[in-house]
């Protein structure tokens, strides 16, 4: 292709400067080199990063950098040994809303409120209530159910599942 056309053409319909190309051209098979300094930041980011439970992205990492420990350091450079690394911050889930704001249960029903916030309670048994915990493990979900007698609040039972909870896995 370049013999048929000028490298100035090839680079024009690509978007590329003339400048880029040979740069390229030239370093193609080569590897790049790292510094002794790449090489402590990389040390230090590596430790910051985990030090804050892999929370924080570039940013945070460069200004732990910068006045934690000192370290004159760019944030673009930061960014660029992160990327290195393979150290991205761990992005929260968000949360799952329910239709029209209204609270649905792991059965998809919303049962009517009988008890009407009255807690007030005179004997054992008079009054139970249950919950649905969800708690996110990697990726997937583990559920709690517990039912609690009211009156001392001692739980009568529990269940714990990977599914969400239906009548046909109780």
């Amino acid at each position: 292709m370049k013999s048929k056309y000028p490298v100035s053409k090839i680079c024009d319909k690509l978007e590329v400067s003339r400048g880029g190309y040979y740069k390229y051209v030239k370093n193609k098979g080569k590897q790049k080199r790292v510094s002794n300094k790449d090489k402590e930041l990389k040390e230090y980011i590596t430790i910051v990063y985990n030090e804050h439970q892999k929370n924080f992205g570039y940013r945070k990492v460069h200004g732990e950098l910068r006045n934690e420990h000192n370290l004159p350091v760019g944030e673009k450079v930061v960014r660029r040994l992160m990327r290195e690394l393979g150290l991205k911050s761990q992005t929260r889930k968000k949360k799952s809303k329910s239709v029209n704001g209204n609270k649905v249960t792991a059965a998809g029903y919303i049962y009517q409120n009988l008890l009407k916030r009255d807690f007030s309670i005179t004997k054992i048994s008079e009054k139970w209530a249950t919950d649905v915990t969800e708690f996110p493990i990697g990726d997937k979900k583990l559920y709690l159910s517990a039912l609690l007698d009211l009156h001392d609040n001692f739980v009568l039972g529990y269940h714990i599942n990977y599914l969400k909870f239906t009548t046909s896995n109780w």
